[in-house]
């Protein structure tokens, strides 16, 4: 093997363990903003419900190069954009484009939705004996931006992240 040879190798190896800190730096961001999405999602003690948002927040792997965090609570979407004339009042700072706030036209009318648990008191409520199931009322939901808060925050702290793993022996 030529010097040239040994070189090229050694800078492949160094390659690889840039790679390594790269990814090592990504975790612990990824890690950050599950606890952060949890952090802002308590902001909202609501949220701390048996439904299971809260525990449904946890980081992916998407690629060597890409970690997700991601709510997969079943209405983590509601949440954070928020529903109703209640959402549209108080919309997302980013709202997406085929996001409709009061798809059915209730208004101020509201609707009734099946709850797992029963309502809080004062919250009006009714329960089907038959279906055993309560149900709620609701002119919808403000938006609890949480993911969007989290993604603000990490995209503060991610290339100071990255570089301390960077230059880190």
């Amino acid at each position: 093997m030529s010097i040239t040879g040994v070189n090229e190798a050694i800078a492949m190896l160094n390659g690889l363990t840039d790679v390594r800190k790269i990814n090592k730096g990504l975790y612990k961001l990824a890690q950050y903003g599950v606890e952060q999405a949890r952090s802002n999602l308590q902001e909202f003690s609501f949220y701390n419900s048996p439904n299971g948002l809260i525990d449904s927040i946890a980081k992916e792997a998407v690629s060597p190069y890409e970690v997700a965090v991601n709510a997969d609570g079943g209405y983590a979407t509601f949440v954070e954009y928020g529903t109703g004339i209640r959402g549209q009042n108080a919309p997302h700072p980013e709202v997406p484009m085929n996001w409709v706030y009061d798809s059915n036209n209730h208004g101020e009318s509201g609707w009734w939705y099946p709850s797992e648990t029963q309502p809080p008191e004062g919250q009006p409520q009714r329960f089907d004996a038959e279906k055993n199931i309560w149900y709620a009322w609701t002119k919808g939901l403000e938006s609890h931006p949480f993911m969007y808060k989290t993604a603000q925050e990490l995209k503060e702290i991610a290339a100071e992240t990255i570089e301390s793993e960077l230059v880190r022996k």
